[in-house]
């Protein structure tokens, strides 16, 4: 779900991976799962059950990786982990979206547990297509979630 960048100037990436639901997926390519390479990774059943556990357990991760001269690192959040049929403006069009995913409160959890963790320097967002959200539902869910986020960025 979100990569971490350590350090201001981004020599050092760890990326725990929160609420992924791509096993058919990567059963159909054959493609490995990056568990076995040591990357932090939770998949979407006990990240759905404790979004904040999940959330501050990644942060706490990233942060106890750090090196001392650089303590911050950088929040990043691809909005696919929604649930589609709660969050339509994500994937790609005319392509079957993965079914499954986090709500958007369950996200708003995860995000601000992982924000309490000291030392995130900022946050982001990917993917949000507007031309597959043509209620601006969509909408609606990035600026409560931008909103909730940079409460606990700033409080």
């Amino acid at each position: 779900m979100f990569p971490v960048v350590a350090g201001g100037d981004c020599t050092s990436l760890f990326d725990p991976l929160l609420g992924q639901r791509d096993d058919d997926w990567r059963r159909d390519l054959t493609v490995a799962s990056l568990a076995g390479l040591g990357v932090f990774e939770r998949d979407l059943r006990p990240v759905a059950a404790d979004p904040a556990g999940a959330g501050r357990a990644a942060a706490a991760h990233v942060a106890a990786a750090l090196p001392d001269d650089r303590p911050a690192w950088w929040l990043h959040v691809d909005l696919d982990v929604l649930d589609p049929a709660l969050f339509p403006a994500q994937g790609v069009p005319g392509v079957p979206d993965e079914p499954g995913g986090l709500t958007p409160e369950q996200l708003q959890d995860l995000v601000t547990a992982a924000l309490g963790v000291p030392g995130c320097a900022g946050l982001s967002l990917a993917i949000d297509d507007p031309e597959q959200d043509p209620d601006d539902s969509g909408a609606a869910t990035v600026i409560d979630l931008v909103r909730t986020a940079s409460a606990a960025l700033l409080g």
